[in-house]
């Protein structure tokens, strides 16, 4: 069965069901696609989840706070090879602004942020060129179920399998606590 949508200006559209898929075409080229199974293609043929989104070079899904664009976020999908992908995460955080990637991950398995082409597993990089302030670029927070005392604290540990496939931990970073007090500000010193 076909609908054939006839506008009162120049081109078309039209609603297929046939061979238990619902189609929407536009201009003659079907841009939306209903299997039977629930699975729903845009600008894709042949969905193998419950929402497959056809995408070219930089393109994937805005979400709007209205029908302004003003204030926008994206998850927008890259491609370097027919093997390797790149999935940015982009916020506008004020209106009319272009969104700024915030998260990109992917190409060979890598996580950045502040950067779309991060060199290692994890790679945090800040836009801010000022020189003389001291900048955070990463906090580990413990939580504050168990606040620690004099001789305890966080630690960041580097481990991984050595040559013969056993689990080690290389080094590690501390902070531990030098002395409570609950009328001061607790200080800790980097240890490795």
């Amino acid at each position: 069965s076909r609908i054939n949508l006839i506008p009162t200006g120049t081109g078309n559209g039209a609603v297929n069901a046939s061979a238990n898929n619902l189609e929407l075409q536009v201009a003659g080229t079907e841009r939306i696609r209903v299997q039977s199974n629930g699975k729903t293609g845009i600008l894709h043929s042949t969905p193998e989840k419950l929402l497959s989104i056809g995408s070219s070079q930089a393109e994937g899904i805005q979400f709007t706070y209205d029908t302004t664009n003003n204030y926008r976020n994206q998850i927008l999908n890259y491609w370097n090879s027919t093997t390797d992908t790149r999935m940015d995460f982009n916020i506008a955080r004020s209106s009319g602004a272009t969104p700024a990637t915030l998260l990109s991950v992917g190409y060979d398995q890598h996580v950045g942020i502040g950067t779309t082409t991060p060199v290692t597993k994890l790679h945090i990089e800040d836009e801010d060129t000022t020189r003389d302030a001291l900048k955070n670029v990463l906090t580990i927070d413990g939580g504050n179920q168990n606040n620690p005392y004099t001789g305890f604290g966080m630690g960041l540990n580097f481990a991984g399998d050595d040559y013969s496939n056993v689990f080690r931990n290389y080094a590690s970073i501390n902070a531990v606590m030098e002395s409570h007090n609950s009328s001061t500000t607790p200080a800790g010193d980097a240890g490795f």
